[in-house]
């Protein structure tokens, strides 16, 4: 999904409070283009992604920051690095890449760096061609890959160090668009998560665990098949104070008309974390820093006069369970893509793409170190002010609650859709607003009167 919150920064004119929380790393040229891994290897800290720059130098990319400067790691390679994981000492990189950086030396989309050098390893398939996602668990590293012979094929595989073995079953759903995009664990087992409706024939909507035997759902509570984006993709986990925590875009959660990006698991029921004012906001990685749960995305939702954006704090003390790291981007900014988190050496790191973090001032280019405190003993401020229309869904024409409309005056209104786009703009009457020309789906909009900016969220129906 194309940054869905550019409209809020957009639509915001009054946006402040300002922090030096974050930093560049070194002179803030950062990588050319997106950070979608990160790891942290031998005291460095390692960047993946599709960017060729890092530091104004040619890397391939993946690049090495050592706490003064950037570093190529070999010539790097052919295209995009998408995850890392560290076993048995060395450094695993996987991908969409066939070779390295000056195409000579095939590697067929995972790498082993010791170190010094890249070394290529046995692969768990040579026509796999996109791994997205590796994990190790008990002495093993595991590694989703996406294969086609006669057919899209999803699975599993797990690696001693010497040969590479797939987990039993092979993960089903929409024919043109099944994935996995995280590994992780709960209670010592192997978790996976994507877009998937079932594996080997056992119903598993976006997330199951393998026990060491069989892979069984977790009763993840979306709906719809149909597709498979906005009703349920799941790009993250960690396990935090005796919960699976899971990180993603869930439309529908719970059979909510609408949905959330964090959601935890207990062993048997399954609780949403939604942002103020979430508008299919998306989370694609967890750390758990200082004792506490990041999440990292691509979001933004108000607190208070301020919007807070890509980085945040689980806090079960906050108005909407969340707490502002005070991370920063400019007016009207298209890249606000927290895609990956990193600690190295007691720093907590970011990577995705934005241009800044923390100040306006100074560039960071899609990396950038935390240098700020947690937030504790905070008074949080109140939720940004929702405001209902009525009927909901509705089919020609949405009116808002009649006492807005008594104490509100001269108010605009602009409905924004789920890719974040404006696509409908008047004045509010008391009649209220025909939306017959919108299709079907789910929509937010923006009421502005002179006093303040509310918010309401409806469905279009098609009847």
């Amino acid at each position: 999904m194309k940054n869905t919150f550019t409209l809020l920064f957009l639509l915001i004119t009054g946006f402040h409070g300002l922090s030096q929380d974050w930093s560049a790393l070194g002179d803030g040229t950062g990588t050319n283009q997106k950070v979608i891994a990160m790891e942290s290897f031998q005291g460095k800290l390692i960047v993946g992604g599709s960017f060729i720059l890092a530091g104004g130098q040619v890397v391939n990319r993946i690049a090495s920051w050592d706490g003064s400067s950037w570093q190529p790691m070999g010539t790097g390679f052919d295209d995009e690095v998408r995850a890392m994981a560290v076993y048995n000492g060395d450094l695993y990189a996987a991908g969409r890449f066939n070779n390295d950086g000056s195409g000579t030396v095939p590697y067929a989309g995972i790498a082993k760096w010791n170190g010094a050098t890249w070394l290529a390893i046995p692969v768990p398939d040579p026509l796999s061609y996109d791994y997205r996602a590796m994990y190790v668990l008990n002495g093993e590293l595991y590694a989703t890959k996406h294969t086609y012979y006669s057919k899209f094929v999803v699975k599993v595989s797990k690696f001693n160090g010497s040969v590479w073995g797939d987990l039993p079953g092979e993960f089903t759903g929409p024919e043109n668009y099944r994935y996995l995009y995280a590994l992780g664990e709960y209670q010592g087992k192997l978790v996976a998560g994507g877009v998937f409706d079932s594996v080997n024939g056992t119903i598993a909507q976006r997330v199951a665990m393998f026990d060491g035997t069989n892979w069984t759902g977790l009763n993840f509570p979306v709906a719809g098949p149909s597709g498979g984006i906005l009703e349920g993709k799941v790009y993250a986990f960690k396990e935090f104070e005796g919960k699976l925590f899971v990180g993603g875009i869930f439309a529908n959660f719970q059979d909510t008309i609408f949905g959330s990006s964090v959601a935890s698991y207990d062993g048997s029921q399954w609780k949403a974390y939604p942002f103020d004012g979430n508008l299919g906001a998306i989370v694609y990685d967890f750390k758990i820093f200082k004792d506490n749960l990041i999440a990292s995305g691509d979001f933004g939702y108000w607190q208070g006069s301020n919007i807070v954006s890509t980085c945040v704090m689980f806090d079960t003390g906050s108005s909407n369970n969340w707490s502002s790291l005070n991370f920063y981007n400019p007016l009207g900014s298209s890249n606000m893509n927290g895609q990956s988190l990193a600690i190295v050496n007691g720093t907590l790191y970011i990577g995705g793409r934005f241009d800044y973090a923390g100040t306006p001032s100074t560039p960071v280019h899609n990396v950038a170190r935390f240098t700020g405190d947690l937030p504790t003993g905070v008074k949080h401020p109140k939720r940004a002010t929702s405001v209902m229309v009525y009927p909901n869904p509705a089919n020609k024409t949405i009116i808002p609650d009649p006492q807005f409309l008594r104490t509100n005056h001269d108010v605009m209104a602009r409905i924004i859709d789920i890719q974040g786009r404006e696509v409908l703009r008047r004045k509010m009457t008391k009649a209220g607003i025909n939306i017959e020309e919108l299709v079907p789906g789910l929509y937010t909009m923006i009421l502005e009167s002179a006093k303040s900016n509310f918010i309401a969220r409806f469905v279009k129906s098609d009847h």
